[in-house]
């Protein structure tokens, strides 16, 4: 019965059948400066936020050299915590082959179209 077990698993291993990968990571970039502000009337010392972002982005391998894609992105102010409603950057999904190129359908901020 081991014997047939073996050979089994042995069999399933060698016909050519393909596992899909797929990954997704969160990603994100804090940017904050602070800032000493002095105008001759009065000082003051300002926390700034300069374009904080966070999202999502995955891909799912889905055999024969295509695979699937997807982005969604959106901005915060990390002096406030406020956020800018929905995934304002970037919202899309994709498909992309080694023979036939890449197409991607949603939102696209203009400087993902320069990556």
């Amino acid at each position: 019965m081991k014997k047939l077990a073996l050979a089994a698993a042995l069999c399933a291993a060698f016909t050519g059948s393909a596992f899909a990968q797929s990954s997704v990571t969160l990603y994100g970039r804090l940017n904050t400066s602070i800032e000493f502000q002095d105008n001759d009337v009065s000082d003051a010392t300002v926390m700034k936020n300069n374009a904080s972002r966070w999202g999502l982005r995955g891909t799912e391998d889905l055999g024969g050299g295509a695979s699937a894609f997807f982005q969604l992105e959106s901005g915060f102010g990390s002096d406030d915590g406020t956020g800018t409603g929905g995934f304002g950057r970037d919202a899309y999904v994709g498909l992309k082959s080694a023979t036939l190129g890449q197409i991607k359908l949603g939102k696209i901020a203009l400087g993902a179209l320069y990556s």
